[in-house]
């Protein structure tokens, strides 16, 4: 199992995430939005960066010519600090 995979247990009388916090944000403090811009057809969107993690690496796939291409990120203290894309 990822340990940067959270899931949450879910309670089978009413079928809602248990140990959520109040304002509902299951990963508040944990995951970051960065701004990317896919190196082949140049669409920006955004990707979900969890901020625990220091150095970090993964493959997403453009949202409008669908290629892949890898994210690279870095963080400290919960903030992210560089975001890098390869084709």
């Amino acid at each position: 199992m990822n340990p940067s995979v959270v899931t949450p247990f879910v309670s089978t009388e009413n079928h809602k995430p248990v140990g959520i916090p109040a304002g509902g944000n299951y990963f508040a403090g944990m995951e970051e939005f960065a701004t990317v811009q896919c190196p082949f057809c140049g669409q920006s969107f955004d990707v979900a960066i969890d901020t625990t993690i220091a150095s970090q690496c993964f493959t997403t796939d453009c949202e409008v010519c669908c290629r892949p291409f890898e994210v690279r990120a870095e963080c400290e203290n919960g903030e992210i600090v560089s975001v890098t894309v390869a084709g």
